[in-house]
């Protein structure tokens, strides 16, 4: 399956989140602060991130545009996965080449896994 690195400050959403995709036979990485997400990220080379935009250390978007800069990562599948939705976050976000920007509020953990694994086969049919 995949090589997913979940980049979340609240660790029950990493509990979550790991277990399920875990036992769908995903390979799973998780950083609670955007600095390790990032060296986590360069280092692991996963197929999807899915990552919060309110982190400690470096935000969210600054691990986003990080990531697109570097030719090893801009590939990666990033699946925003947050609370902080204004019209300013998205758009930025979008310009920066997310896959899919998701609500907290608006998605269960599994349609967010759903996605991500419609994402990691729809990929690995284009290979």
């Amino acid at each position: 399956m995949g090589k997913v690195l979940i980049i979340e400050d609240d660790a029950l959403i990493i509990k979550v989140f790991s277990t399920r995709l875990k036992s769908g036979g995903h390979q799973v990485f998780s950083a609670e602060d955007g600095g390790t997400g990032l060296e986590l990220a360069k280092k692991e080379i996963p197929d999807v991130i899915l990552l919060d935009l309110m982190l400690p250390k470096i935000s969210g978007l600054e691990v986003l545009a990080e990531l697109k800069k570097n030719p090893e990562t801009a590939k990666i599948l990033i699946f925003v996965y947050t609370n902080l939705s204004t019209e300013k976050e998205i758009k930025e976000a979008k310009a920066l080449g997310i896959t899919e920007f998701i609500t907290k509020a608006d998605s269960t953990p599994q349609q967010v896994i759903t996605k991500i694994e419609a994402y990691l086969n729809k990929t690995k049919t284009q290979k």
